[in-house]
């Protein structure tokens, strides 16, 4: 350490003597290395954590807001939140919770959070209205969590806000178009009315098991007007996973005499599949027993395909929801398997990979599915799959084109002892325009459809900007835990040189505490470490007057310049000359 290096206002003192001679010499500067204290280190530690924190509470997808739980003020909250109320973050900082509320969402609210307060539930959700300063109105997905504080502060919680106003509109319309739908069929089984323009009419005679069909209900079944058919024939049409089923429930009106109604999928000779809906009465013989059945069909594959689409919007909402509490609750690798369960479960799929691209570029894997690594034969099972053997297989192909890659078929690339993988998609984690991590799903019990794919992209386009702070944050960590390391393996030689050395060597602080004192000190001297050293320096005077009037062994020390740490040298009366 020079003496630049010195802090201003303290001083330090060096001294080295070997026995018999009165020289003295500046003991060399570099062997004293000033550490932080534990309680530097700790804050240090504090404010990275708090700089993380910060950074995932600015840059998190919902709206947070920090409440106090007893008068509801708010304390703090991200851009995120401000912009969905559409108020300031100044504004809101002045007023409570129950003040962009709507008021007759305040009691729900207000019931939740008393049981909330009384402990007898640990979070709650529920989806609200907040007032805008213009007048509109907001609705929102709210999740309340608590947060943990120290003993006697006041309690307080996280508000994790999510704009559903444009989802619930959509589904309100789907919802009165499906009201309007049911509306036209209930006055369709009603009457049986024939539209040719979109019902077919079918009958069935019984007892000579003939089936007539209408030229529309043909061409519902992709069918020409001039075909026959039978009710064998029916069935094959159906999609084979409808087709035990719909004849069970032809079989059980029959016996029944109830009326027959079922949505099922026909499959066309072009390969193209499409809803249908029938509504069938049995019709009675004089003795009571079914003599035909008469009904109507209609395609509803616009109705199923905008109730497909609603499901995937409100499952895909649901499970960034879950992602991102996750996100910002789980700690640590536990992050890697409650994020790849939530994605194999919206997905469907039993088996998955999620992992991150380290400093190298080397695949790293927190987390398998449970399953795969259980089943898994290969004798070379390992988490971190170096760059430079990946090989050409459908992932690393991914990850090095950038882009969603996806296969229904057998995959011929797994190594011997794998398990098969019979369908998968790939989906690289881009930040920024670079891979930053791979998330794939496999095994699904049915082929990967597009509406698949771009499932997984929206939950990768949520996770890989939160993966990338999460994997600085990591680094960061590991840095400086190595620097701690070294600080500390480097303290431990310097200790280990210094007891070793033959000279008598003590250090002090500005104050004239000796804080440090050579074995050779303590076994020349007889002043042990746990002694009082606050008048070390009186004793060593007075050692030295001695030594110099009465032939015993004396000490000196010397100061070496802006440096609060002294080196001394033993000597005797011999030693003056």
């Amino acid at each position: 350490m020079t003496k630049s290096q010195v802090p201003s206002g303290h001083s330090r003192r060096h001294g080295v003597a070997t026995r018999g001679s009165a020289r003295t010499t500046p003991a060399p500067e570099n062997l004293i290395t000033a550490t932080p204290s534990p309680i530097e280190t700790s804050l240090a530690d504090q404010a990275r954590a708090a700089s993380w924190f910060r950074a995932m509470f600015e840059q998190a997808p919902l709206g947070i807001a920090l409440i106090d739980s007893l008068d509801g003020r708010i304390l703090a909250v991200n851009q995120r939140f401000a912009d969905i109320v559409g108020r300031s973050r100044a504004d809101l900082a002045r007023i409570d919770w129950m003040r962009i509320t709507h008021p007759d969402d305040i009691q729900a609210d207000l019931d939740n959070m008393a049981r909330l307060n009384a402990g007898e539930i640990g979070g709650f959700q529920m989806n609200k209205r907040y007032f805008r300063p213009d007048g509109g109105i907001v609705w929102a997905s709210l999740t309340i969590a608590p947060v943990k504080v120290e003993r006697g502060e006041r309690p307080r919680h996280l508000a994790m806000i999510e704009d559903i106003t444009e989802r619930l509109r959509t589904e309100a319309e789907l919802a009165e178009a499906r009201d309007r739908s049911a509306r036209r069929e209930s006055e369709e089984r009603l009457s049986l009315a024939i539209d040719g323009a979109h019902l077919g009419t079918w009958h069935w005679h019984l007892p000579s098991n003939e089936l007539v069909w209408s030229a529309t209900c043909k061409a519902l079944f992709g069918l020409p007007p001039d075909s026959t058919i039978s009710y064998d024939e029916f069935v094959e049409i159906l999609h084979p996973d409808d087709r035990q089923s719909v004849d069970w429930l032809v079989r059980q009106s029959l016996a029944s005499h109830d009326d027959f109604a079922a949505d099922y999928r026909v499959i066309w000779t072009d390969g193209s599949v499409h809803w249908i809906s029938a509504l069938g009465r049995v019709f009675l013989a004089a003795d009571g027993s079914a003599e035909r059945m008469e009904g109507v069909t209609f395609d509803i594959t616009a109705r199923k395909r905008d109730e497909e689409l609603l499901r995937r919007a409100s499952a895909e909402m649901e499970a960034r929801n879950r992602i991102n509490r996750v996100f910002l609750t789980v700690p640590g690798e536990g992050m890697y398997t409650e994020v790849l369960n939530i994605v194999l479960e919206t997905l469907q799929s039993p088996y998955g990979v999620f992992g991150y691209l380290d400093e190298q570029g080397d695949l790293v894997v927190p987390t398998m599915t449970r399953t795969v690594w259980d089943q898994c034969q290969m004798t070379d099972k390992r988490y971190v799959f170096k760059r430079d053997e990946w090989g050409d297989s459908i992932w690393p192909t991914a990850i090095r084109q950038k882009r969603c890659l996806h296969s229904n078929e057998v995959s011929s690339r797994t190594p011997k002892g794998h398990i098969p993988i019979t369908r998968n998609i790939s989906l690289p984690l881009i930040h920024q325009g670079e891979a930053v991590g791979l998330l794939q799903v496999g095994n699904k019990a049915t082929d990967y459809q597009a509406e698949d794919i771009a499932l997984l992209q929206t939950l990768g386009d949520t996770i890989a900007p939160v993966l990338h702070a999460r994997i600085a944050s990591d680094r960061e960590d590991a840095a400086r835990q190595a620097a701690e390391r070294s600080l500390q393996e480097s303290e431990a030689r310097f200790r280990q040189l210094i007891e070793t050395l033959p000279q008598l060597i003590w250090t002090t602080r500005p104050d004239g505490h000796c804080d440090y004192l050579s074995p050779q000190w303590i076994a020349y001297t007889g002043v042990a470490a746990a002694d009082d050293h606050h008048g070390h320096r009186g004793r060593v005077g007075r050692a030295a007057r001695l030594g110099r009037g009465g032939g015993a062994a004396h000490l000196s020390q010397r100061r070496a310049r802006g440096h609060p740490r002294g080196v001394s040298h033993a000597g005797s009366r011999a030693g003056w000359g």
